[in-house]
């Protein structure tokens, strides 16, 4: 959408409702990255009653959960864990970080970028400890009632 961007001139806009399944609706990519040090970085732009989760799985039945980060009711979660608030209609800037392979320590580090605030960071999130390759890099939205959420600018890469 044109509507709002973070970066540039557009936008990926995610509009929710009532679904048969409250997955939908959700985009995901499989980048089958094995081994190495990861870190996505995008933007996110919540709208009044929007909720949206990131998700980094494996193809393991069931999954494993690798990073997760929650956004819905003006705050950020990992977990049960509420991180940070998140006003509706501000851009923020989520970098995950993760290792994957051999030395994959079952944790994840979070940084979020929100205008006019000191950075929050946080190292040594919890994530499954069996998670050891990104098959399915996602984002879902999985309320109920009419709700909007924006991404930008979605960057996935090794950095060592």
């Amino acid at each position: 959408t044109d509507e709002t961007a973070a970066i540039g001139r557009k936008s990926l806009r995610l509009v929710d409702g009532p679904q048969q399944h409250t997955f939908n609706p959700h985009i995901f990519y499989d980048p089958n990255f094995l081994e190495g040090r990861l870190e996505a970085r995008f933007w996110v732009r919540m709208e009044a009653g929007a909720h949206l989760y990131h998700e980094w799985r494996d193809y393991s039945s069931p999954y494993n959960t690798g990073p997760s980060v929650a956004f819905r009711e003006g705050a950020v979660y990992s977990g049960n864990q509420r991180l940070a608030d998140l006003p509706n209609g501000v851009w923020a800037q989520v970098t995950l970080t993760c290792v994957l392979g051999a030395r994959a320590t079952g944790k994840f580090d979070l940084r979020l970028e929100v205008p006019g605030r000191p950075a929050l960071v946080r190292r040594g999130l919890p994530c499954n400890p069996e998670f050891r390759n990104l098959r399915w890099f996602g984002f879902v939205m999985d309320g109920q009632t009419p709700a909007v959420a924006y991404l930008d600018d979605i960057v996935l890469k090794r950095i060592q």
